[in-house]
């Protein structure tokens, strides 16, 4: 069995790729049968599998995170047979969006535990969301590749726990005492990786813990952001 898998000319010029990208795949057999023809994509077969020709694939690239990938066809003929083309590599360089802000009492936040509404001209929005019972935590649930927390960082900050999809990744200490405000109004306390398109949940939780200089463990969550 021979399998070919080809990319259009402009994609084999350029080699990165933004937006929905046409990938054609041929297939020949002795046998002249093709049970079907599949796309991998870093070795990951995709859907949808195509049983007659032509082999056209719709790759909406936006769903994918920016960076290299691999590209291969895989076909079956009907005695079971398996053929693979050769790897195409490509880079995704998407246009990324503007980070969207959701304020921490919007709709998609979850609040678990005591935290309270406090109030301020610089906070986003006016409001802020205050919690200091170890154990606490609000949750931020979305839909796309990043987000991040966006904080109030003051001498009486404590430290948090930051969870993705109910994994923790990080403590993040929210202490600040540095002038000539002593405080941190709107600061980026925490951003994700780069995560694979889809829902994710980013948790912030109060663990009741304090560096050596601060007051208090209290933590501030202002708002989130996401794209």
């Amino acid at each position: 069995m021979h399998l070919l898998a080809t990319l259009i000319t402009t994609l084999w010029l350029q080699t990165v790729v933004s937006g929905t990208v046409r990938i054609d795949a041929t297939a020949t057999d002795n046998s002249d049968c093709i049970r079907y023809v599949r796309m991998r994509i870093d070795n990951t077969p995709q859907e949808p599998t195509l049983t007659n020709p032509p082999y056209q694939f719709l790759w909406d690239t936006t769903t994918t995170t920016p960076g290299p990938h691999t590209l291969q066809a895989i076909a079956e003929d009907c005695a079971g047979n398996i053929g693979e083309s050769n790897v195409i590599a490509v880079t995704v360089a998407n246009v990324v969006a503007d980070y969207v802000r959701v304020e921490s009492n919007s709709a998609g936040v979850r609040y678990d535990g005591s935290w309270q509404p406090t109030y301020f001209g610089g906070y986003s929005a006016g409001s802020s969301d205050l919690g200091w019972v170890a154990g606490d935590r609000i949750t931020f649930t979305f839909t796309g590749t990043m987000a991040r927390w966006i904080g109030f960082n003051s001498w009486s900050g404590g430290i948090a726990a930051v969870y993705i999809d109910g994994v923790r990744q990080a403590d993040v200490d929210t202490f600040y005492f540095e002038g000539p405000l002593y405080y941190q109004l709107q600061a980026i306390n925490y951003t994700t990786p780069a995560l694979p398109y889809g829902s994710h949940t980013l948790t912030i939780e109060v663990t009741g813990r304090q560096n050596a200089g601060a007051y208090n463990s209290w933590i501030w969550v202002d708002a989130f952001e996401y794209r």
